[in-house]
């Protein structure tokens, strides 16, 4: 009977100690204690933290953040800029150093286009400004997903011009935006390019599995033949831009020389293309 009770006293004592033990886990909270270091890894084992979940979550926030503010901060610069402050404009300061900025801001101008690609006078040179701020900031990060955006903008946006005794003329954005170093970067250029393809090639369903193991000359010619057909035609459009904004004609020919030995065109539509740059650029040389 005595050796019952002494258990049973003991049993209590480890009762209580455990939970005098539990309550120092919850309550551990900078408190120190003589069995701080006991605990510890218990406290440990207790916690569960997913580190990668909160920077995820952050991550989204910011995004949100950028995206929302883009949305207001763009608005306004197409419709009434003087009421932007000068806390927005440092706050746009900020978030166009980084990526998402820059991207948001693309977006949401191209998304612009669709009301109207013929701006006043002042949201003209507002752009100018803006525009050059963000592709310094692509060119500074080699991100050029973004500026390829605005490259496209540069040729869509646009004021109208008086002129004494004539109709007026069409001033883009790209004339005051030539001096850019982005697009001095050649790899600015080849990553353009390939996206401009890519963007072409979504639009046609692609070859199934079935389609290319049946062996279908008809087909697989057809699809070679449509892949020829978009390199050719963006390749076109791509010597047109870079002489847009005034690149000399060694470095469209380096371009055009890379992109030749990606895509083997046939020497016939290779032709075609540089007797097209030279004769844009024979064009320019007369007017100087």
């Amino acid at each position: 009977m005595v050796k019952y009770e002494k258990m049973r006293i003991a049993n209590v004592k480890q009762s209580k100690t455990l939970q005098d033990n539990n309550l120092l886990l919850v309550n551990s909270h900078g408190t120190k204690s003589k069995d701080t270091d006991a605990c510890t890894p218990i406290l440990q084992l207790s916690i569960t933290f997913h580190p990668d979940e909160y920077q995820l979550a952050l991550a989204t926030k910011r995004e949100n953040d950028i995206k929302n503010f883009m949305i207001s901060y763009v608005g306004k610069l197409f419709s009434n800029a003087d009421d932007l402050t000068l806390e927005q404009k440092a706050q746009f300061g900020e978030y166009v150093r980084l990526e998402e900025g820059q991207t948001w801001f693309a977006r949401i101008v191209n998304s612009q286009r669709a009301d109207s690609k013929c701006v006043s006078e002042t949201t003209f040179y507002r752009l100018v400004q803006h525009f050059a701020i963000v592709l310094f900031e692509c060119a500074n990060s080699d991100h050029f997903s973004p500026a390829k955006t605005l490259m496209n903008m540069c040729l869509t946006f646009y004021h109208e011009v008086e002129v004494p005794g004539c109709e007026p003329f069409q001033e883009y954005l790209s004339t005051y935006l030539r001096n850019q170093p982005i697009w001095q970067n050649i790899r600015f250029w080849n990553a353009a390019f390939f996206d401009a393809l890519q963007c072409v090639r979504v639009q046609k369903p692609v070859l199934t599995k079935q389609e290319l193991l049946k062996g279908d000359v008809d087909v697989i010619m057809d699809e070679e033949k449509y892949q020829e057909n978009i390199t050719f035609g963006q390749l076109g459009t791509f010597i047109c831009t870079m002489h847009a904004f005034g690149l000399d004609k060694k470095f469209c020919k380096e371009f055009l020389k890379k992109q030749f030995s990606i895509a083997s065109l046939p020497n016939s539509q290779e032709k075609m293309l540089v007797d097209h740059m030279h004769k844009l650029y024979e064009q320019t040389e007369l007017f100087k």
